[in-house]
């Protein structure tokens, strides 16, 4: 029982870490297009190796502005 209550504690400090050290990626970067890259890439971290993106609305379109682990990207790509 304590044994599971140990990993339970550490599983949601490994969260926590991780929320905190996304959150100071984004607040720290310089400008929008620094900040949503460093979102990708750090949101895509403990979940695999999905890519991750940020896009914006432009009516019947998304508009990809950020592609995790990439720092330039094409049309072709997304």
């Amino acid at each position: 029982m304590i044994r599971r209550h140990v990993e339970q504690s550490k599983e949601l400090a490994l969260r926590h870490q991780n929320v905190l050290q996304l959150t100071t990626s984004v607040a720290t970067a310089e400008g929008f297009e620094s900040a949503a890259m460093n979102f990708c890439n750090e949101a895509g971290q403990p979940r695999g190796r999905k890519p991750r993106f940020v896009g914006l609305d432009e009516g019947e379109y998304i508009k990809v502005r950020a592609l995790s682990h990439t720092e330039k990207f094409d049309k072709k790509q997304t």
